[in-house]
């Protein structure tokens, strides 16, 4: 059976039923469902290095693709290797003309003070968009054209993938204090493309296993932004990531960039006429009631490990 997560912690489908199906009709539920953490929770960047082991584990012979942005998401990914003493391989699309020139750069550069060689295929963005777009956003249900052009990078590795996606994204309802977790359908692309071409990965390092997840909410960071968040008018937890990974690993800062942006007539047009053709929603949980239930039974009522995180309640 193909692995979408750590032991498959992740549960998706529709209206309920989790069998990693597709899409069927623009009337489905899109349903998710998480299973509890097995283990004590370590630190952000020690459960970090965790995955990365875990990862190794699961990939057995197979060689791991690291799949690079230039981002410092997985620059992240990279340290993590690297700290758990690792072997992987590093590769990244580099646009025509230079349209992702930014993130290159710093892909160049953190390769080149670690000593790493980083794989360059170059695409045809705006010939990808007309001509192989489509093929994957309706096979995948996918309603951005971003994500494709990831995954066309995928096609051309032969092994297990590494991708940084699966990061905890979490919102505060509009005039309270009430945080809630959030997956966009969308997102889930990643693991469709497992299913689709009949491969396993990790193409989501940052939900690999239900203890990154609980050990990116541990963090200080995190703790702070929901205690203080409402007062802030923050109303997300854009920037607290950032925050955290700087913290824990020391990345340079930068702005969040694709290379679309330097296309942004054909990115609009093309989003536009996905999201007018393919349905995508978005799941969420309460915060309380996504720690519960990701909460490891053996740590409940321990006087170490009861959840602390807005006075949650076991």
């Amino acid at each position: 059976m193909i692995e979408y997560c750590y032991n498959n912690h992740i549960k998706y489908g529709y209206d309920g039923i989790f069998d990693y199906n597709f899409r069927n009709n623009p009337n489905q539920k899109y349903s998710l469902k998480f299973t509890k953490a097995e283990q004590s929770v370590l630190d952000y960047k020690n459960e970090s290095i965790r995955t990365a082991r875990l990862i190794k584990e699961k990939s057995k012979n197979e060689p791991i693709w690291i799949s690079y942005s230039g981002g410092i998401d997985s620059e992240c990914i990279i340290k993590s290797f690297l700290e758990a003493k690792i072997d992987f391989k590093l590769a990244m699309n580099r646009f025509k003309n230079d349209m992702n020139e930014y993130d290159l750069f710093y892909a160049r550069k953190f390769c080149q003070e670690h000593d790493l060689k980083l794989y360059e295929f170059e695409i045809d963005v705006e010939k990808f968009l007309e001509n192989d777009l489509e093929e994957y956003a309706f096979k995948l249900n996918c309603d951005s054209p971003v994500f494709p052009t990831h995954l066309s990078l995928w096609d051309k590795l032969d092994g297990f993938i590494v991708g940084g996606h699966g990061d905890p994204i979490f919102r505060r309802i509009e005039n309270t204090n009430n945080w809630y977790f959030q997956v966009k359908e969308n997102e889930d692309v990643v693991y469709r493309y497992l299913k689709w071409r009949d491969r396993n990965g990790a193409p989501s390092f940052y939900s690999y296993t239900p203890e990154m997840i609980l050990s990116f909410m541990y963090t200080g960071e995190f703790s702070r932004l929901v205690t203080f968040g409402h007062r802030g008018k923050v109303a997300g937890s854009t920037g607290t990531k950032e925050l955290i990974l700087q913290k824990n690993f020391g990345v340079e800062k930068r702005i969040c960039a694709t290379g679309f942006e330097n296309i942004k007539f054909l990115d609009s047009k093309y989003r536009t006429y996905l999201e007018s053709k393919i349905t995508t929603t978005v799941w969420t949980k309460d915060l309380p009631s996504f720690i519960k239930d990701l909460w490891p039974d053996q740590m409940t009522g321990s006087e170490a490990g009861t959840p602390h995180l807005l006075n949650v309640t076991i």
